[in-house]
């Protein structure tokens, strides 16, 4: 469930009213607060039944917090990946390895955001900066391998920190897209 990122959306399980009690949604966090709350669920929980089929239809909303540039839901998602990685050592449920996979393929999907933001470049280049040196992020960079050829060429550019490349990967990414569309 951990590895397929099916832990934290909450419209695919259901939940017992008994357990929930004073459970909350944490409202300071905007990206995340589900597999929060889900987190302190699971630990009040004696068994989990997993379901491995689809059984609901999900609508992609592209002006939600996942598909809109907020500037500091990066570090957001770095919070939460923090009771994640306690969350696992303390369960034993998977290999934390997983965590520096989801802070990377985040940090890709922060910088896509900002890309297609339509900010100036001046502020993309300034966020670029100001998040790349992230320590965490650091971390997960050069401890993680990938064999896809996207995200081999993804950490190609960030493990050199140059904002230019980022945003030929990014101009690219959308152009071989908007040619996917059209063909």
């Amino acid at each position: 469930i951990i590895k397929k990122s099916l832990l934290n959306p909450p419209f695919a399980k259901l939940y017992k009213k008994n357990i929930i009690n004073d459970l909350r949604f944490d409202e300071s966090v905007r990206i995340g607060e589900d597999l929060l709350f889900n987190l302190e669920y699971i630990k009040k929980c004696k068994n989990i039944i997993f379901i491995p089929m689809a059984l609901y239809n999900y609508k992609i909303n592209l002006n939600s917090a996942m598909h809109t540039f907020l500037e500091n839901s990066f570090n957001e998602k770095l919070f939460v990946y923090e009771n994640l990685k306690k969350f696992i050592i303390e369960n034993n449920v998977c290999s934390i390895n997983i965590i520096e996979k989801n802070i990377i393929e985040d940090y890709e999907w922060y910088l896509q955001n900002l890309y297609y933001s339509n900010s100036k470049k001046e502020y993309r280049k300034n966020v670029f900066y100001k998040t790349i040196n992230i320590s965490k992020l650091n971390y997960a960079i050069f401890n993680l391998k990938y064999n896809n050829i996207l995200n081999k060429l993804f950490f190609f550019i960030i493990k050199r920190k140059k904002f230019e490349l980022v945003e030929i990967y990014f101009k690219t990414k959308k152009t071989i897209k908007h040619f996917r569309y059209i063909n």
